[in-house]
C-alpha cells in the first residue's frame, strides 16, 4: 500500500549488545520476579509511569477474556485525560520502593519468549542517546546511554499463573545508562503504554 510516509524496518543500533542483553533479561524477570528486576536495574532515581489507551481497536476473539482496565486505569498517566498537575505527578513513581508498590498492584504477566518461533511477537528498536545524568557526578556534560523501545503483547494470568485472563498490547520505552545495576547499567526512565 502506498503511503505518504515511507514505512521503514525497525532500527537496532546497539553497542556491545547492552540493549539486547537488557531486554532479554528484563522481560523474563519481570514475569517471574519483579523484585529481582528492580534490584537488578533500578535505583533511587529511576522513574516509572504507565498509560492506558482504552480507545485502541480490539481484535475480536472467541476467547472469554477480561477486557476491563480496572487493574490499570487508576494508575494511568494519560496526559490527555489527566490535566491537573498534582494528579499527573502522583502517577509518576520514582525509586525502587515506589515502583515495586505499583508493580505489585498490576496483574501477573507472561510475555512471549525470545526465540525464532516468537520473533513476530516483538518489535524492538534501540538508539544511542547522549547527555544522560552521570550517577557518579564525574561527567558534567552527562554520559551516553540507550533508548530502547519495545512493542509487543503479553498475557495476564489468573491466580496460580495457569489461566490466561486477558491479552494486552504494549509499548514500553526505556532510557538506560551507566550505573550500578546488572551489567553496569541502570534504568533511568521506564514508560509503559497499554492497549487492548
Amino acid at each position: 500500500v502506498k503511503t505518504s510516509i515511507p514505512i521503514q524496518a525497525a532500527r537496532f543500533r546497539d553497542e556491545a549488545d547492552i540493549g539486547a542483553n537488557f531486554v532479554t533479561t528484563f522481560f523474563p524477570q519481570y514475569d517471574s520476579n519483579r523484585q529481582l528486576v528492580l534490584q537488578s536495574f533500578y535505583d533511587a532515581n529511576s522513574s516509572f509511569s504507565l498509560s492506558v489507551n482504552t480507545r485502541a481497536n480490539r481484535v475480536e476473539s472467541s476467547e472469554k477474556l477480561d477486557h476491563s482496565w480496572s487493574s490499570y486505569i487508576k494508575e494511568s498517566r494519560n496526559l490527555t485525560k489527566i490535566t491537573h498537575l498534582p494528579a499527573r505527578m502522583l502517577r509518576s513513581h520514582r525509586g525502587q520502593e515506589a515502583i515495586f508498590k505499583k508493580w505489585s498492584s498490576l496483574p501477573t504477566t507472561r510475555h512471549p519468549p525470545f526465540d525464532s518461533a516468537s520473533n513476530q511477537n516483538w518489535l524492538i528498536e534501540c538508539h544511542s542517546t547522549p547527555g544522560l545524568p552521570d550517577p557518579t557526578g564525574a561527567a558534567t556534560g552527562g554520559v551516553g546511554g540507550l533508548i530502547v523501545i519495545v512493542h509487543g503483547s503479553f498475557e495476564e494470568l489468573g491466580a496460580g499463573g495457569a489461566q490466561v485472563t486477558a491479552r494486552r498490547s504494549f509499548d514500553r520505552t526505556f532510557i538506560i545508562g551507566p550505573g550500578g545495576g546488572l551489567g553496569g547499567i541502570r534504568v533511568i526512565s521506564d514508560i509503559l503504554s497499554l492497549r487492548a
